[in-house]
């Protein structure tokens, strides 16, 4: 089952599955987990580490941990970096 990239559409954020052929990421280790797509979700929201663990009923350490997997998946440095990094390779599937 092929990991989901989050995608803005609209002022909603949702989870979208994208296509093999129309995901621009190549390489799986970039791809998003169930649980990390749920974290950045929230990030999206704006949300803190505490308020989504509480969310998903995990610590807030979890979240954090999670966090930094995925700052090294897709090589940004934090949580703004991140959403526009998703934003931009979600722009790039919706053109192809």
């Amino acid at each position: 089952m092929p990991a989901s990239l989050l995608i803005q559409s609209g002022l909603e954020w949702s989870y979208n599955r994208p296509h093999a052929h129309a995901n621009p990421v190549e390489d799986d280790s970039m791809r998003l987990s169930e649980r990390e797509t749920e974290i950045m979700h929230w990030v999206g929201h704006g949300k803190t580490n505490l308020e989504i663990g509480m969310i998903l009923g995990i610590s807030q350490f979890t979240v954090k941990n999670h966090l930094q997997r995925i700052f090294r998946k897709i090589d940004v440095r934090n949580r703004a970096q991140a959403i526009t990094r998703i934003l931009a390779l979600s722009q790039e599937t919706q053109l192809q």
